[in-house]
């Protein structure tokens, strides 16, 4: 399991998570070159951006986001192009998707400049979606969406 982390910060905390679950071996590497097997760790984080990740092509099976591209509402493409390039297999996002949300929760999305668009532009970066739902817990304010696809050679 690899973790793209933008900050030090970020990396220091979840090294901190880490150390309070040992049963996780934890390798924190800022050097792309040693991302993949680096140690045999069973986690690692990579210092890095997702608009321009630090890794070869076709590095992972799987990639996941959670909450992330909430961050990035103009950023998206850039950075499903890049999950596209990294991923050769299948991508996992939980996200504000538009199909998640209602009037009040998609105008709170836009107040605070959140991703808010439909899981099914993702086919336009290559991601065909297999399956979509929506049946667990959400934040209070907003809903969010599961979305399982498949990388398009």
């Amino acid at each position: 399991l690899t973790g793209l982390e933008f900050t030090e910060s970020g990396l220091q905390r979840g090294q901190e998570l880490l150390n309070q679950h040992p049963e996780f071996i934890t390798n924190i590497i800022d050097s792309p070159e040693y991302a993949i097997g680096a140690g045999g760790g069973s986690v690692s984080f990579i210092k890095g951006s997702a608009l321009e990740m630090p890794l070869a092509d076709g590095s992972f099976d799987t990639a996941f986001t959670v909450l992330a591209l909430e961050q990035m509402p103009y950023d998206y493409p850039k950075v499903l192009q890049e999950l596209r390039r990294v991923v050769s297999r299948y991508a996992v996002f939980i996200e504000p998707f538009s199909e998640t949300n209602n009037l009040r929760s998609w105008l709170h999305l836009k107040k605070f400049d959140y991703f808010r668009f439909s899981y099914s532009k993702f086919k336009d970066f290559g991601f065909q979606p297999i399956i979509f739902f929506t049946d667990y817990p959400h934040k209070a304010n907003q809903g969010s969406g599961l979305l399982v696809a498949e990388v398009v050679k």
